[in-house]
């Protein structure tokens, strides 16, 4: 490393020395590239990249086309950036690598040297772009670049060892994706012949068992031959012993036997098959070496055979997979990657958390980030991230790139470092105050604190079971089986829901079908948590509840629910009814609140727009709403007509405690960050992840009278991400909202009774802890004492403290 740092001194220098058009600069800026690019291999660090990519983008300038080295300064570009679409995901980095490389294959003479590296390195951007894309036609070009640097590379050729590992796994692909058995047989063939090129000592070798025990299990998969079973098996126990169990490479092997052994257990019921396919997934799962990613999906392994054979060790693999899921996630930089790494990764994840609690509760053993980090120690927070992503995305390849053994221990011996670099980071962030459990499971003793003020109850529905969890301050937690909670019906439930308030009906005729739907709402789930919450817990009427539900259940107004019978009270007659992302998250919103002891009352923002630019539908009664609240007795700052803008409204969150949106709200149907309140002027949107990235030091209580502000992602139902929530975490303590569309005339009624309610004692006396939610429960009590139908009333929701 210091002989490197030493290097990249002395070419800076010389760097100084050639002024533009200088005929070294180019030299200088080629040498500077490379070293850059070698010292982010070592450290990790991107800056060191894109410093890279900056010389070598001048160099391109410097050398145009017809200049000798405008082959070079293509070449070094175009693998510069597909290094650095490697650690970032960026596809403009991607595209412009397969531009390069494109524009280096047109020129290049066909007795070039380096014409088989670049058929290389277009056909594995080609490649990468169809894994990320799944554009077939993508995989098909990559794979004619193979063919043709394969053809470069006759037999004895010392580098036909490449096209015949990246030609083989287009075609491996290809017959994935086709079916067409001629493409199979064909890898099959090319990885023989690659295993014969690796001989027993080879540091290519394990790659190459790797490659051939995958294609064989995928014709075993087609034809269900079990000679290509055993001899994949063979393969994989090969590879085993050529490297250290701990070898980064062996985390795949482990994985891939795991998988082969569960098949065979299938033909054969040889238990000791299956015993030793659970070892396999249990041991790639804690697989130190491994990146996050990979270990998360034979975590996911480990449970899927664990689960349909009743080993003990499930409630470990769930355990694992939580802590792997929490780790991947940590490694995307902002809350949209988050999300999107979390929902559509190929790993599915969706239902782990749900499952796991259904198993927990079934053997009786019920147990009880990074932003936050930054705010604290943002260097520490930092180098965490920059470890965390280097480990995932290290290009620690199977195949037979490096051919030399010195070279592949090297980059191992990279790898190892990083990894124990990281241990030491995490245990330093654990001595921070407040982050001792860091990638920790929080203690039980502390998460239950969130029921201080009231129960807390989960609402667990899982394909394998179904239950409830209350949860109070004090005593051990009480679980609830709900049988009748059947997912199937659940989800049944749901859509007619979503049917009914999205296309309604006749006044007399919607209110008989939701009426319907809330009594089944009740007798499936909250009867049975009503019956001990006042018989078992003896929780007093009118007390606060807190809801966490999960998956489907998350779009049920529980809330609302009842027997609807004459003599029997409902939900809303007996408790009232609040929700919580989570009990961390309720936590949160507990902890540091201070009452308000301002005699001028809190300072409030006020989002008045009737109508955005475009927007059909006026939002008649926002004039009353605004009039009503104008004449609250506390400090108001409106924001409206063209003055309505996002920067306006941004710049008022900053210094607001309450805040009330009054105009249209939207829930965007793909990208669940991107719920909105439609404003006015400038930019005329304002989306959760404005809100969220904003920071809000003041924030107390949101008051959100917009359509569809507590409603989630309906393709993700397990993830809660809509405006409620969003504004939630953002930092509101106490957030109102509606799960679908308001009626424009109901918006002045919720609005009177609520701020009636919370200033009730005066401004000076305002405590949002239990207020808030009893305030919102006067407004539906006055919505239900008019009579509205149904859809109305059970509209609104509350989250929060």
């Amino acid at each position: 490393m210091a002989e490197l740092e030493k290097a990249i001194g002395y070419h800076q220098e010389q760097l100084l020395l050639c002024p533009n058009y200088h005929s070294a600069r180019p030299q200088a800026l080629n040498s500077l590239g490379m070293e850059l690019r070698e010292l982010f291999d070592h450290t990790g660090k991107m800056e060191n990249l894109d410093e890279a990519i900056g010389y070598h983008r001048e160099q391109l300038q410097l050398c145009p086309r017809g200049h000798p080295a405008h082959l070079l300064a293509l070449n070094n570009l175009g693998n510069a950036l597909q290094t650095r679409y490697d650690h970032t995901g960026e596809m403009t980095d991607l595209e412009n690598a397969i531009r390069y490389h494109k524009e280096q294959i047109e020129i290049c003479p066909t007795n070039h040297p380096n014409l088989s590296a670049t058929l290389s390195s277009l056909g594995n951007a080609l490649k990468t772009h169809y894994n990320h894309t799944g554009h077939m036609t993508n995989l098909e070009r990559s794979i004619e670049y193979h063919r043709k640097q394969l053809a470069l590379c006759a037999d004895g050729h010392t580098g036909r060892a490449i096209p015949l590992h990246t030609l083989g796994d287009g075609l491996h692909e290809r017959f994935k994706q086709t079916g067409k058995m001629a493409d199979l047989e064909e890898a099959i063939m090319l990885y023989t012949e690659l295993l014969q090129l690796r001989p027993i000592g080879h540091p290519g070798r394990l790659a190459a068992l790797n490659n051939i025990g995958s294609a064989l299990y995928t014709r075993f998969q087609t034809k269900r031959d079990i000679d290509d079973l055993n001899e994949c098996i063979c393969h994989y126990r090969e590879g085993l012993t050529l490297r250290d169990i701990d070898h980064p490479e062996q985390g795949v092997t482990l994985n891939n036997l795991g998988v082969a052994l569960s098949s065979r257990f299938e033909q054969s019921r040889d238990n000791a098959d299956l015993e030793e396919c659970i070892s396999c997934h249990r041991a790639a799962t804690a697989h130190s070496s491994s990146p996050p990613s990979s270990r998360l999906g034979s975590s996911t392994n480990w449970i899927r055979e664990a689960r349909a054979h009743s080993a003990s060790s499930l409630i470990a693999a769930y355990s694992s997979a939580l802590t792997l899921l929490d780790q991947s996630i940590l490694l995307s930089s902002n809350i949209q990657d988050r999300y999107t790494r979390l929902c559509y990764s190929r790993v599915d994840t969706k239902h782990i958390a749900i499952d796991a609690a259904a198993h927990a509760i079934t053997i009786g053993e019920l147990q009880t980030p990074l932003d936050d980090l930054g705010l604290v120690d943002k260097e520490l927070a930092d180098r965490f991230r920059t470890l965390s992503v280097t480990i995932e995305k290290s290009t620690l390849s199977y195949g037979p790139e490096e051919p030399e053994s010195f070279e592949r221990d090297d980059a191992v011996a990279r790898y190892r470092e990083r990894a124990e670099a990281w241990d030491k980071t995490v245990e330093e962030i654990r001595l921070l105050e407040g982050f001792e459990s860091f990638l920790r499971e929080t203690p039980f003793t502390t998460l239950k604190k969130a029921a201080a003020a009231g129960p807390v109850i989960f609402v667990n529905i899982s394909q394998f079971r179904s239950d409830a969890i209350i949860v109070m301050e004090a005593g051990e937690p009480l679980s609830i089986s709900l049988p009748e909670a059947v997912l199937p019906a659940i989800e049944r439930l749901s859509q007619k829901l979503n049917e009914t308030i999205t296309d309604l009906p006749e006044v007399q005729v919607g209110n008989r079908i939701l009426t319907g739907i809330l009594r089944d709402i009740w007798n499936m789930i909250v009867k049975p948590i009503v019956h001990h919450l006042e018989n078992t817990l003896r929780i007093p009427r009118n007390s606060r509840i807190w809801w966490i539900p999960t998956s489907i259940a998350w779009s049920l107004p529980l809330r609302a629910s009842g027997p609807f019978t004459p003599g029997e009270r409902n939900m809303p007659d007996r408790y009232t009814s609040s929700y919580a992302p989570s009990l961390s998250s309720l936590l949160r919103a507990r902890t540091g609140y201070q009452v308000t002891n301002d005699s001028s009352g809190p300072r409030m923002l006020l989002v008045a727009q009737r109508a955005a630019e475009g927007e059909m539908q006026q939002l008649v009664s926002v004039d009353r709403e605004v009039s009503l609240i104008q004449q609250l007795p506390t400090r108001i700052s409106v924001v409206e007509g063209i003055g309505c803008t996002r920067e306006a409204v941004l710049a008022g969150l900053k210094e607001t405690c309450w805040a009330h949106f009054a105009c249209h709200g939207k829930q965007h149907a793909t990208e669940p960050f991107k719920p909105q309140f439609s404003l006015r002027g400038g930019d005329a949107l304002l989306t959760l992840l404005d809100i969220i990235q904003n920071g809000l030091p003041y924030a107390e209580l949101a008051l959100l009278s917009a359509c569809h502000s507590a409603e989630g992602d309906k393709a993700n139902p397990d993830e809660i991400i809509h405006l409620a929530a969003g504004v939630l975490f953002a930092g509101f303590r106490s957030v109102a909202g509606t799960m679908w569309a308001m009626a424009d005339e109901d918006r002045p009624v919720i609005a009177e009774a609520f701020y009636k309610y919370m200033f009730r004692n005066g401004p000076g006396a305002v405590d949002c802890r239990d207020a808030a939610a009893k305030a919102l429960a006067m407004g539906v009590k006055e919505l239900r004492r008019r009579k509205v139908p149904f859809d109305r009333w059970i509209n609104f929701v509350h989250y929060g403290i």
